[in-house]
Order: C-alpha cells, then structure tokens, then sequence
C-alpha cells in the first residue's frame, strides 16, 4: 500500500475514537519513540518507522495506537502477516470496545487469509501445518506479552512500596532530630517519673592550701661539695661535660682561693 494511503487510513480512524479512547491514544503519542514512528510514517521511511514501533511496545507493552499501527504496517508494508495478526490481536486485548476494534477485527481475519495463501505459494501441501505452527506462535508471543507486562506491573508496584517505605524512614528520621533537638536534662526522665530537684553541693569553709613555693629562676644554682668531688665529676654532673670545669672555676675563684682545691662543706656556684 501507498504511504499516503496508509497516512488517510490513519487519519480516518483517529477522528472516529471515542473521547476516551482518544485521550489514552494521545498519551501514548507522547512517547518519544512514538512520535519518532509516526514522524518516520508520513515521511515514507516504513522500515524506520515499523522499527521505532517495536521499540516504543517494548517501552510500553500497553500502547495500543503502537500495536495498531504496526499491525498496519506489518501487513500493508511488509507482508509480515503473522506479526500483523499478532499486533492486530494485542489491540483486541487492550481496547475490546473501541470502535476501531471492528476494524481490526477485519484486518486480523484478512492477514491470517494472506498469510494461508503466502504459505500455500511458498510450501504447497504443508501449508496447512505450517500455518497452525504460525499461529501456536503467535499464542505464544501473546502468552509471552502477557507475561512481561506482569511481571513489569509487579517491578512497578514493588519499586511504589520501597519509594513508601523511603519516605516513611525520612520522616521517622527527621522527627528523631527534632526530638533530640528539644531534650534537656529534665524532659530526659522517664514518662511518668516526677521531676527530682536539682542538688547544689553545699560549700564547705575548708582553709586554703598552702602557696607552694615557685623556686626563682634568676636565683643562682649551687652545689655543695662532697668528699671525693672534683671540678671534673661536678662539670660532667651538670653539664654532661667535664671540659666545662674551667667553667665552675672562673665562677668560685673567691671560694676556692689560689690553690683551687674543693673542701668538704664549700657552696660551689654552678654558672
């Protein structure tokens, strides 16, 4: 069939829906790949848009308008008439009372008779069996069909009541916070149990400890001479060097006079 055929034939059918009808359709075409399909339609890309089709049904198993449109396709365009029977039925399914359905009733009977003499032309004798076999799988594509789209409802459902429970833990969390936030050391008491009253120590007059004694740092060091000391063991005992003697020595020169020998008893400054 023509493309311009297949576009009047199109345009006939949508002014006959019903307002229901034609709004569920109208939804369906605003599926991306739908407009897409119907774009590549009336621009004569009819493999393009039989393409487009099937991409837009395995988005949305439900979009009848694509299952019809295809079936058109299917059988005008392509000669695939086992798809067009299939798509033809699908429509059936979802939308039993439209006033299209009567036409697609008629088209769905006028693909299975093209499709018994295309396999009478191609296989003779056997196309009696061949033609059962292609409608066993179209049953199964049905029952295929039908399975996906319950098993995409139930992913639906399931995807509803984890966004539910999400919810519900957001608020369960944030009002947590705002409890949290108004709890003081009084609402902290167990329901029911009577305010205690706060208890103050009482202040006991203890005398004051005694300053401690903070030794002067600019006061000299000294050290006191003990039997067996020299200015080596006092110079490696303070300053981990016995080198440093001379050091002790400049500074006691008046204690320990001209000899410079250490007396049990003597005050040594340590500079």
């Amino acid at each position: 069939m023509k493309p311009f055929f297949f576009i009047l034939l199109l345009a006939a059918l949508l002014v006959g829906c019903r307002p229901n009808v034609a709004a569920t359709e109208a939804r369906d075409r605003e599926m991306p790949l739908l407009q897409q399909a119907v774009e590549a339609g009336q621009a004569g890309r009819l493999d393009d848009a039989i393409a487009l089709y099937e991409a837009a049904l395995l988005e949305n198993p439900r979009a009848f308008s694509a299952h019809f449109s295809l079936a058109l396709l299917q059988q005008d365009h392509a000669e695939d008439y086992v798809s067009a029977v299939y798509h033809f039925q699908r429509y059936l399914d979802l939308q039993p009372g439209a006033e299209k359905a009567t036409l697609a009733a008629e088209r769905k009977n006028a693909s299975e008779e093209l499709l018994t003499r295309q396999l009478i032309r191609r296989h003779g004798e056997t196309a009696d069996l061949i033609h059962a076999g292609q409608l066993r799988e179209i049953e199964a594509l049905k029952e295929k069909a039908a399975g996906l789209e319950t098993e995409r409802a139930a992913l639906s459902k399931d995807n509803a009541d984890l966004a539910a429970k999400l919810k519900s833990a957001e608020n369960e969390i944030a009002q947590l916070k705002r409890l949290a936030n108004l709890i003081t050391p009084e609402t902290a008491q167990s329901p029911g149990t009577p305010r205690r009253p706060i208890e103050i120590p009482a202040i006991e007059n203890k005398p004051a400890p005694a300053p401690v004694a903070i030794p002067d740092p600019a006061a000299p060091r000294t050290h006191t001479v003990q039997a067996g000391d020299s200015l080596y063991r006092i110079a490696e005992h303070y300053y981990n060097d016995p080198e440093k003697w001379t050091r002790i020595r400049d500074a006691n020169r008046g204690v320990l006079g001209a000899d410079e020998n250490l007396r049990v008893g003597q005050k040594l400054v340590i500079p």
